[in-house]
């Protein structure tokens, strides 16, 4: 098959190089006005080496995961990055060689593929807690990273009660400051672990639901009263990975005639435990969930047919740029949750092509009207605000040449409305090769970006991040 690549996805194609360069925290180029108090650091995680002397990964998700690092004050930015040395980098760095599988790419040690053994390559999100940093990957432990040096202190278990490692997303919640984050135990049978991080104290566990299969639960989503989990109908051959003849990952079955499981949980009562299935679907992330007085359940999510991009996101494709033109993409969805009748209804809220949806952290929870979202529109990606009661978009360009990512929404000191907020990007200016951030008025993303952050190269596209706020 013939496939045209746009020249913009071509263009886009030079972030997907590996980071040629880390670095400690140095002044960034600014272009425009950073906000005087927009003042605190955003931590972004995202694949940045694709091959291990030698040995290329296959797919992106492969990569050896990267923090950057971009801290704003008083009208400055000052930003640095360093990959995330796990145990098994770190050995093949000792050793000079590649030893280990990764997701997608399996290694070239067989003994060391017998058993599932890969590489934790700790590169989707990241997680602030009590003051530490972590970089977050799918059913790997987090590795913690000193957030002034930004150099790895190493995988941590958050005393002894995360074994099984946590997956990428984590919620908040709005009252108390709690942390609540998930992880997936493979034993004998496959569990849900839901994790509570407070603010003060040590981290325990909530509850364990068991699940039909191993599965991807990459994101919940969390209202006042009650969590949401989807599980798809995704079957993995753990015999060939345990064997070592395929990747992990790689080695998975769509099953849609299984349908979807909607898993809901009431948060002051774990053990009370609600599951019904509804016509099969993909998604990743959450935009927001909410109670409704009459005991329904608001959870707008981005809904894809299929899995369908994990084949087409290698890293050959992605730069190329064919990956874009290959991948589906997603809708942003409403479900209207009916516990008590096990039934669910759904809603196309926005029929464009978005994905990674936030609403205003003060919001987290609660009913919101307002999502901002990565928009696909005329082969690039855009900044959009969803008004969730209409439908309608209001959209950011970022500039020629500048490939944006996922928005993340931090609220003005003086908020008074659910728009009122700086919402950051990541940033990849084609035309000069280097990387960044940029800044937009929550209110009013038709400016376009008010202000800029730039490093003096470019750094791999990321994937999550989150924003560490500063008193004062």
């Amino acid at each position: 098959m013939n496939v045209v690549i746009p020249e913009s996805r071509r263009r886009m194609g030079r972030g997907f190089l590996g980071l040629d360069r880390e670095h400690g925290f140095e002044p960034m180029e600014v272009r425009g006005t950073i906000p005087d108090d927009l003042r605190g650091t955003l931590v972004r995680n995202g694949p940045s080496l694709f091959e291990s002397f030698g040995h290329k990964y296959q797919h992106w998700l492969d990569g050896d995961g990267a923090l950057s690092h971009v801290a704003f004050d008083s009208g400055t930015a000052r930003g640095g990055v360093r990959v995330t040395v796990s145990l098994e980098l770190r050995e093949e760095r000792e050793r000079k060689r590649a030893l280990y599988s990764t997701g997608f790419t399996l290694g070239p040690s067989w003994w060391r593929r017998v058993g599932a053994r890969t590489k934790n390559t700790a590169n989707i999100n990241v997680l602030s807690w009590q003051g530490r940093v972590f970089a977050l990957t799918e059913l790997g432990l987090p590795i913690e990273v000193d957030p002034s040096t930004l150099e790895t202190i190493g995988p941590s278990d958050l005393g002894g009660v995360a074994s099984d490692g946590l997956n990428a997303h984590v919620r908040i919640d709005r009252t108390t400051g709690c942390t609540f984050a998930i992880g997936l135990s493979m034993g004998l049978r496959t569990e849900l672990i839901v994790y509570a991080l407070p603010t003060v104290g040590p981290a325990s566990v909530v509850t364990q639901i068991a699940l039909d299969h191993m599965t991807i639960v990459h994101d919940f989503a969390q209202t006042e009263t009650r969590w949401i989990f989807m599980a798809h109908p995704i079957h993995f051959d753990i015999g060939g990975a345990i064997l070592g003849t395929s990747p992990a990952a790689a080695s998975s079955r769509w099953a849609p005639e299984e349908g979807t499981e909607i898993i809901v949980v009431e948060r002051r009562a774990p053990h009370r435990v609600s599951r019904f299935k509804v016509p099969a679907f993909f998604h990743f992330h959450y935009g927001n969930a909410y109670d409704r007085e009459d005991g329904t359940i608001v959870v707008d999510l981005c809904a894809y047919k299929n899995p369908d991009a994990f084949d087409v996101m290698t890293v050959e494709r992605a730069r190329s740029g064919e990956a874009w033109v290959l991948a589906s993409t997603a809708t942003l969805e409403r479900f209207v949750l009916d516990v008590g009748r096990s039934s669910a209804t759904r809603q196309t809220i926005c029929g464009e092509a978005v994905d990674f949806p936030s609403t205003a952290p003060s919001l987290q929870g609660t009913r919101h009207r307002y999502l901002y979202a990565l928009l696909t529109r005329d082969d690039r990606e855009h900044i959009a605000m969803i008004d969730c009661d209409s439908g309608s978009l209001v959209v950011g360009d970022a500039g020629p040449d500048i490939f944006v990512g996922e928005p993340t929404f931090v609220a003005k000191p003086s908020a008074q409305d659910e728009r009122d907020g700086w919402i950051l990007t990541n940033a990849y200016d084609a035309s000069r090769n280097v990387s960044g951030v940029q800044i937009y008025d929550g209110r009013d993303l038709t400016r376009g970006p008010i202000g800029s952050a730039w490093f003096a190269h470019s750094i791999p596209y990321s994937l999550h991040g989150t924003w560490v706020g500063r008193e004062g």
